[in-house]
């Protein structure tokens, strides 16, 4: 059985890549930076499932090479010299066929084989109930060399799963830990005059349907005239956000409102970046926001939104709870007080890095 060198410098890094989603490209620009910083020069080749044309011309560009994640036998033979990591990101998502389980424990496999064990660092979470999936993140967690679960959310569905508590550990998203690794990553702002809502939908759960939507654009128009509106679409998949701008820009006819589909995903991490505050239901945009120092309020209609909010401290709007009253607020007030810090993150987000780094006890300091 072969060995990867302990020290070796190149990497295999499986993630949901390839340009589709703007928070998995900042997940692989934080992998990727967290590399480079330690071992410069680092040898990252991605594993993606499919890459869009835009992406792929852009990964020429930055020299990222992305390997099809069907190419099975090249994949074996760079599991020979490349050390692999898995994430960060949704990973684990049991719904449904449960796929991409099964082809992270087959890469957990191969890599056994070639002598190692994945690390998964900042991994998340969803349905994994059945009892199909509650298999497959038994088996990935006890073929897998180091597990960190970016909330804890994830945490507690892994462990209800029936994995060792003490083979996982409670970390942050990778993000978080690239900038604070390197506080430099953050983007430069400009204006921040814009209140930015970040869209979600997905085909396996969506936390808020295209009428409440139409009822949040409406609100805030009316209630900052002064300011102006973007939807943003994180995803550019027409079953994902994108469909959901399409049809709230057919049904919305006014004309100060900006809509931004994802199809350059670094623009839209600058608008995230520039806004004077982010409005979401789900993470990614909400966490784009805070490593930019801009302001935030969640929609609680996700528990991972209601867990981040927990650990870093920024509003929650809950609809069943509450008034658009309270919503105003909640963003005047976003507004006036800043951005909240995250340094809370800081200890959870450095266990990242040790585990990407294989230093598990090298000590930190703020």
């Amino acid at each position: 059985m072969d060995e990867v060198p302990a020290k070796s410098n190149q990497f295999l890094v499986f993630g949901y890549f390839g340009g589709w989603n703007s928070g998995d490209e900042a997940i692989l620009d934080s992998v990727w930076s967290m590399l480079e910083q330690e071992y410069a020069p680092a040898s990252v080749t991605g594993i993606c499932t499919r890459i869009s044309e835009t992406i792929s011309r852009d990964y020429q560009r930055r020299g990222v090479r992305m390997v099809k994640a069907d190419r099975i036998g090249l994949l074996f033979r760079l599991l020979k010299t490349h050390r692999l990591v898995i994430g960060g990101g949704q990973m684990l998502t049991g719904d449904r066929s449960s796929k991409g389980m099964l082809f992270v424990l087959l890469l957990c496999w191969m890599g056994r084989l070639r002598g190692q064990r994945a690390r998964l660092i900042g991994i998340g979470t969803e349905g994994v109930t059945r009892f199909r999936s509650r298999w497959l993140a038994r088996r990935i967690v006890a073929s897998s060399d180091w597990i960190g679960c970016r909330d804890d959310f994830s945490h507690a569905m892994l462990i209800a799963a029936g994995c060792q508590p003490k083979r996982l550990k409670s970390t942050a998203d990778v993000v978080f830990s690239a900038v604070l690794a390197e506080p430099n990553q953050a983007l430069s702002c400009s204006s921040k005059s814009s209140i930015v809502i970040g869209l979600h939908r997905s085909p396996l759960r969506s936390f808020a349907d295209a009428s409440f939507y139409r009822t949040l654009i409406a609100f805030l128009r009316d209630s900052f005239p002064d300011r102006s509106l973007i939807v943003v679409s994180s995803d550019v998949r027409e079953n994902f956000d994108a469909g959901l701008l399409c049809q709230l820009q057919a049904d919305i006819t006014d004309t100060s409102i900006r809509w931004q589909n994802c199809d350059a995903p670094r623009e839209v991490l600058a608008t995230y970046a520039n806004a004077a505050c982010v409005i979401s239901v789900r993470m990614h945009p909400l966490i784009l926001a805070l490593i930019n120092s801009v302001p935030v309020v969640g929609i609680a209609k996700s528990n991972k939104v209601k867990s981040l909010a927990k650990r870093v401290g920024f509003p929650l709007y809950d609809p069943e709870l509450m008034t658009t009253t309270d919503l105003k607020r909640l963003i005047d007030e976003a507004i006036a007080h800043g951005s909240p810090s995250v340094d809370s993150l800081l200890p959870s987000a450095w266990k990242n890095i040790d585990g990407l780094l294989e230093t598990r006890n090298r000590r930190r300091t703020a």
